[in-house]
């Protein structure tokens, strides 16, 4: 696995729900619910305004990317999405992040977030349907870069990333993302 795909997935699977600033962000989810006199689940769209996190999207992508850099992929397991959580129990993609970084060379020097906007999302295992798209660009030793657009949605008062639907397949298959 090269490092510059990884980062990219990893930064393609992180959403942001909301920008920080404000002291409450509007929050839209999926729900489906079964009744007894109901021949099939019905699936509703709830929207409730929650308080905003203290913590900045920008912050949040920053740590997230750092800790992937400093080899605490247990860290980086505990803020994906929890609906990805059930997917990939916290050992294997340690595992899984530890093979993939095993021959890094590269040193991350600087990150920069250029744009915040909102955009809807539609992710498997993620009831959420809002959030924010955070165009990040990465400058790493040796004068390598890349930039990319990534999202994460808010749960439970905390930003949350989400498995890109490539890695999230290779979860589901058993394997470790390429």
């Amino acid at each position: 696995m090269k490092v510059l795909p990884i980062i990219v997935s990893l930064l393609a699977g992180v959403a942001f729900a909301a920008c920080g600033g404000d002291d409450t962000v509007a929050v839209e989810r999926v729900e489906t619910t079964s009744s007894a006199t109901a021949t099939a689940a019905e699936t509703t769209t709830v929207t409730e305004t929650v308080a905003a996190p203290e913590e900045s999207p920008k912050d949040f992508i920053k740590r997230l990317i750092e800790r992937t850099f400093d080899g605490q992929f247990g860290r980086t397991w505990d803020d994906l999405h929890p609906g990805h959580q059930a997917f990939v129990g916290r050992s294997r993609y340690e595992d899984c992040m530890s093979r993939a970084f095993s021959d890094v060379a590269l040193s991350l020097d600087r990150i920069q977030v250029k744009e915040v906007f909102d955009d809807p999302i539609d992710v498997e295992g993620v009831p959420e349907r809002t959030s924010k798209a955070v165009t990040v660009r990465a400058v790493f030793s040796g004068g390598e870069e890349f930039t990319d657009t990534a999202h994460a949605v808010l749960v439970d008062g905390r930003w949350r990333w989400v498995l890109t639907p490539e890695d999230l397949d290779s979860y589901q298959a058993g394997d470790c993302p390429d």
